[in-house]
């Protein structure tokens, strides 16, 4: 057998040190390859190129069957120091051929990625010197191309102005010194994402010039594209069905798509047998937004089980839709599409389901908002950056655990003047206090630089209408403003506002007259019922009654929502139970479950609510409130040990005075004398913190406890009380209780309750303890 022999081309030769960063590829070896020329010598090239299968089969980690043509490969070649390659080859038990492979592909890896971050700052003409390595020149044309397939799936991306630059630096400029196999690839993409524009005929010419460089799949799915655009649809799938590769499937479920529509593509998937795991990045990313506009909620989340981190990396767009997919899946049905392509407005009581489960999907969809967010600022997307940005504080201010922190994010995004005016509605509706003044100042402003309203500043202008002192107020303020603001809000829904703000106002007249003029641009059956109902509460109706045949007509959350809104500023606490639990079964929000609970609470359904609450044991880790209403239905309940269990894990509430009446109760009732002794002298060394009627309450307890504190009590009391005949009455009879009437000061007290008492409106008594 001939004798094989080393043999390296220039090419390889480049390729090789132009991934080796000047470094030894032994892990953690800082050894450079090439010594720099000195005053008085040249540069010295101290690299040894080491074979991860020797040239020879007898060699360090021989292997039969390899041609010379492939030992001599730059894949089967590594870049060492002196020093390394001896122990690699001396000790190749030690250094299999596997660990090598490892080795280099994690050393170029990183060079690549260095690589590329400093061929940006390199000026453009240097790439054309004749002597500039070809391999860098391919590097950058791949990054050139891969920065434009990431990019093209955003909206504000220009794919034509970008894709017809890269083909001019391609054919005439800087990265003509490219290989013609990496210049032919580029320049089929270039004609792949012209095609769908009106520059189908530089599509065609790049394509022909690809072809004259080169051969390869994507000239294939090029030329299926202008096929496709061509009208000849058939064509196009015959030319990707023969490639048959996840690029080739998910070309032609573009191309389905553009003749039949999302709902013909995602047909045509079902029909050729191919699913998720079968396309590429790119594919997976068009199945999913179809499958979302089509409202396929469940395909979508099916879906997410086929995508990788490898698919996030070529196709980052994804980390929005995954994102996505996941926060609709905590939304009611109904309301998905209201969050689908940006965030609700009213996104504060905007109901997201809060169990366990949907917990941990507002988390991830968090996670890739983020990811989403900085994924679209490396590429220069501000605009996507700023959406995915915006999810992810909406989140976060909707998150029990990180509400803080997105509250301070939020206050200081609002004091930034590039994001404060978009961010108004959410500064108002998490009660952040805003200068109002000066927000209408800086809506001016922008007026006046932009030359008119801009969409940040129309959102602002929006959120202030809410701001105004009275439905009249807002329903002329949203008139004053409408034209400007139409222009980037709908229309309807400014009109449906003011409507809504007239018939509050006891202006039926007007909203009348408003609902005529959208009668004539066109109303849903639902939404002309909807407003009718508005005004005739504005016209004596009773809220309730309509509301409900409203929601009995429409079965509609939204009119549910306006029911149970009524319903609880009214006080209709029974009702609230029944139609509360409708809505929290189709929301499953936190704010609802604490809406039935105060009603189940109100209306002494304490064992329905001690159930309901241990169904939802998530929601009721996250809310105070459902926590103390679950103490006191323990307690009612005559599980005593067990309300006082959950009332000590609200230890850090104690200044609640709920929390401390249930203290007081719950010690009673087990006759725990020794905890209302603790109660007693904790609200005595807390005393300037109460109230009078809160140390009259601890007073009255102190006495029966014949506690030392229950003089110091009584005298603060009556000192907090002075204004008040009640407190002082109190705080009279009870020194008298105790033997200090006396006492001058004490006698003072009912001389001085007595003059307040004449003061009092004639026929009105005050009631003492």
């Amino acid at each position: 057998m001939a004798k094989l022999k080393r043999y390296y081309s220039p090419t390889t030769l480049k390729v090789l040190f132009a991934l080796s960063r000047n470094q030894c590829a032994y892990l953690d070896c800082t050894n450079t390859l090439i010594e720099p020329a000195t005053e008085e010598s040249d540069a010295l090239v101290t690299a040894h190129i080491c074979h991860i299968y020797a040239i020879s089969e007898d060699g360090p980690r021989g292997k039969s069957g390899l041609t010379e043509k492939e030992l001599n490969a730059p894949e089967n070649l590594i870049l060492f120091c002196r020093h390394h390659h001896a122990i690699v080859d001396g000790q190749h038990e030690t250094y299999p051929a596997d660990m090598l492979k490892q080795w280099k592909q994690t050393h170029e890896s990183e060079s690549q990625k260095q690589l590329s971050a400093d061929l940006e700052s390199v000026q453009p003409d240097v790439f054309s010197h004749p002597y500039f390595p070809t391999a860098l020149v391919d590097q950058k044309i791949e990054d050139e191309v891969d920065i434009l397939r990431k990019s093209r799936f955003y909206v504000e991306f220009d794919r034509v102005r970008s894709s017809l630059a890269l083909a001019k630096r391609l054919l005439e400029r800087e990265l003509s010194g490219g290989t013609d196999a990496v210049r032919s690839r580029a320049l089929a993409w270039c004609a792949r994402f012209l095609s769908p524009t009106e520059e189908l005929d530089k599509a065609e010419e790049y394509l022909k010039l690809a072809k004259g460089l080169g051969t390869g799949p994507e000239i294939e799915i090029a030329h299926a594209f202008i096929c496709s655009q061509k009208g000849d649809k058939n064509a196009a799938l015959s030319t990707l069905a023969s490639i048959d590769s996840p690029i080739s499937r998910s070309a032609a479920l573009m191309v389905v798509a553009h003749h039949e529509g999302p709902e013909g593509a995602v047909d045509w998937l079902n029909t050729a047998g191919i699913d998720a795991t079968e396309l590429d990045p790119d594919g997976k990313h068009i199945l999913l937004t179809h499958q979302l506009q089509l409202a396929h909620w469940e395909a979508a989340r099916e879906c997410l089980d086929a995508l990788t981190d490898e698919d996030l990396r070529e196709a980052p767009v994804l980390n929005h839709m995954v994102a996505i997919t996941h926060l609709l899946s905590t939304v009611p049905n109904e309301l998905r599409a209201v969050v689908l392509n940006q965030l609700p407005f009213e996104a504060a009581g905007f109901p997201l389901a809060s169990d366990a489960a949907a917990i941990d999907a507002r988390r991830v969809a968090h996670r890739h908002f983020i990811d989403a967010a900085q994924v679209a600022q490396q590429l220069n997307c501000l605009g996507a950056a700023t959406i995915d940005d915006e999810y992810a504080l909406w989140l976060e201010l909707k998150d029990p655990d990180e509400s803080v922190k997105g509250r301070q994010r939020l206050e200081a995004k609002l004091r930034d003047p590039k994001s404060a005016l978009r961010l108004v509605p959410l500064g108002l509706q998490f009660g952040i206090r805003l200068d109002l003044e000066a927000v209408e100042r800086e809506i001016e402003r922008q007026v006046a630089l932009n030359g008119g309203m801009t969409p940040d500043a129309a959102i602002a202008r929006f959120a202030l209408a809410f701001t105004q002192k009275t439905p009249k107020d807002v329903a002329n303020y949203v008139a004053r403003h409408r034209d400007e603001l139409a222009k980037f809000l709908d229309k309807k829904s400014l009109q449906f506002l003011q409507i809504e703000m007239l018939s509050r106002a006891g202006l039926p007249e007007r909203a009348n007259e408003c609902l005529d003029i959208l009668l004539e641009e066109g109303l849903s059956e639902a939404e002309e019922s909807r407003l009718r109902r508005i005004i005739a509460e504005a016209e004596g109706t009773d809220p309730v009654a309509a509301r409900k045949e409203q929601f009995k007509k429409t079965n509609s959350l939204v009119d549910l929502v306006s029911l149970v809104d009524e319903l609880e500023t009214r006080g209709d606490w029974d009702g609230l139970c029944e139609y509360g639990q409708i809505l929290f079964e189709r929301t499953h929000s936190l704010h609802d479950a604490e809406r039935l609970a105060n009603a189940l609470s109100n209306t002494q359904k304490t064992e329905r609510l001690v159930e309901f609450l241990e169904e939802n044991r998530a929601l009721l880790a996250q809310s105070k409130n459902l926590q103390m209403l679950y103490c006191w239905s323990l307690y009612h309940e005559g599980a005593l040990l067990e309300a006082r269990s959950e009332l000590a894990k609200l230890s850090d509430d104690r200044e609640n005075p709920n929390y401390r009446a249930l203290q007081i109760n719950l010690g009673i009732t087990l006759g725990d004398w020794n905890a209302l002794s603790a109660f007693v002298a904790n609200e005595c060394l807390e005393k300037d913190k109460r109230s009078a009627q809160d140390l009259i309450g601890a007073a009255q307890l102190a006495l029966l406890l014949d506690s030392p504190h229950a003089k110091e009590l009584i005298f603060t009391a009556a000192d907090k009380g002075n204004d008040d005949a009640d407190v002082l009455t109190a705080a009279y009879f009870l020194a008298s209780y105790a033997g200090w009437e006396n006492d001058v000061e004490v006698f003072k007290w009912l001389h001085k309750a007595a003059e307040l008492s004449k003061r009092l409106p004639w026929g009105r008594t005050r009631v003492t303890i």
